[in-house]
């Protein structure tokens, strides 16, 4: 991937989270392929870039039933009631944010949730290839949106063993900006980590649009003046996308 585009990780980053706070965003000129659209108005010409959420919106929704089918297939158990204590815990928490590797996670939380016998290996190849499975659909929204002259960008919350191969393939690559919760060591719905993401990108809240199936992330993003679309299905999110930019996509 071309590191230009993707402004997380290392020095780029931590200049981002010391300038976060202030409210001098450096504003991007509006491309003259979206200048030039039909039937917007002022404040539709006011959007400059489109962010996404990975998991559950760029990938189907039923990537985590579908890693927990592989599992109980292989092992005849219900990893999913176990994973219900993991998700959300303070050690989902530190792996997510790039502080723990994925093999003291699992043993953390084997230990923590009286689970000895969990197969982490056989868990993190299951999502691994559970990720690589991108929504077609998504992928053709994003380039869409890029050919208009929108800038794009992906905000994700995940772990480096389970994201970094598909920055490294190639299956970012539509995306101008790549941000990661284990880059930047904070989580969404953190309000610095959607500061982090304007700036990088060189917009005003009011500028962009975030997409996310969790509604908790959008309303923290909302506060922000971004507009937000809580993700339930392609249709529902692309019909509002257009409400908002004002084109048909």
């Amino acid at each position: 991937m071309n590191e230009q585009k993707r402004l997380v990780g290392k020095q780029p980053a931590k200049q981002l989270m010391q300038n976060s706070g202030k409210g001098d965003f450096p504003l991007c000129p509006i491309d003259e392929n979206i200048r030039k659209q039909k039937g917007q108005n002022k404040k539709q010409r006011q959007i400059r870039c489109i962010t996404f959420d990975f998991g559950g919106v760029y990938t189907p929704t039923s990537i985590m039933e579908d890693v927990f089918a592989a599992y109980d297939a292989k092992h005849g158990t219900d990893v999913k009631k176990f994973w219900s204590k993991v998700y959300g815990s303070l050690y989902w928490d530190d792996f997510f944010k790039g502080l723990t590797t994925e093999v003291e996670f699992f043993s953390r939380i084997k230990q923590a949730f009286g689970n000895p016998g969990f197969d982490g290996e056989f868990f993190g190849q299951c999502i691994k290839k559970e990720s690589a499975k991108i929504d077609p659909r998504m992928q053709a929204l994003v380039s869409r949106l890029k050919s208009m002259g929108y800038r794009t960008a992906m905000l994700t919350n995940n772990a480096i063993e389970w994201f970094e191969h598909l920055v490294r393939d190639g299956s970012m690559d539509g995306f101008e900006y790549v941000l990661t919760s284990y880059d930047l060591g904070m989580k969404k719905p953190d309000e610095r980590i959607y500061k982090i993401m304007l700036r990088a990108v060189g917009v005003a809240g009011e500028e962009c649009v975030f997409i996310d199936d969790l509604s908790r992330n959008t309303d923290a993003a909302r506060k922000l003046g971004i507009s937000t679309i809580t993700f339930k299905s392609f249709e529902q999110a692309s019909k509002e996308l257009e409400e908002i930019i004002g084109i048909k996509l």
